[in-house]
C-alpha cells in the first residue's frame, strides 16, 4: 500500500481549514492512489483579489469560502515527490484525486463540492464545504 503524507507546506494550509475539511484531507491522503498537495487554504484580501484579477476565482474578497476563518475551501493538486512539482497538466489526475477526496468525505458524512463539476466556471483544484 502506497502511504502518501502531506509535507510542511500542505500542513500549513490544512491548519487554516475548517475542522471537517481537515478530517477529510488527513483521511484521504492515507488511502489515495495518487499523491497530492494542498497549496491554498485561507486567502486574505490581497491574495483573493490577486486570484480574482488573474481569473482563477470568480469572487472578490470577502465572498470566497477561502476568505472565511477557518477556511471553508482549499485548493489541491496532484504532486510528484520524486521530481518535486505540481502536475498542472494532469487533468485526469485532478479528476481522480477529487473523486477520491469526495468519496472520503461521503464516508465521513461531510458534504463537499468540487469546482471541477461546476458548469459556469471549471475550477479543477478547488474543493469547498457545502453550506448548511
Amino acid at each position: 500500500v502506497n502511504m502518501f503524507y502531506f509535507g510542511k507546506n500542505s500542513m500549513k494550509h490544512i491548519s487554516q481549514l475548517d475542522e471537517d475539511l481537515q478530517t477529510v484531507l488527513l483521511a484521504a491522503i492515507k488511502t489515495s492512489k495518487i499523491d497530492f498537495c494542498i497549496y491554498c487554504g485561507h486567502r486574505g484580501e490581497k491574495a483573493q483579489d490577486t486570484a480574482y484579477n488573474a481569473g482563477k476565482s470568480q469572487l472578490r474578497y470577502p465572498l470566497s469560502k477561502h476568505n472565511k476563518s477557518p477556511s471553508q475551501a482549499f485548493d489541491f493538486a496532484p504532486y510528484d515527490k520524486a521530481n518535486p512539482h505540481i502536475r498542472w497538466e494532469e487533468e485526469d489526475d485532478f479528476k481522480k484525486v477529487a473523486k477520491h477526496i469526495k468519496a472520503t468525505a461521503k464516508k465521513l458524512e461531510i458534504d463537499i463540492e468540487w469546482g471541477g463539476e461546476w458548469t459556469d466556471f471549471k475550477d479543477l483544484p478547488h474543493i469547498e464545504k457545502c453550506s448548511g
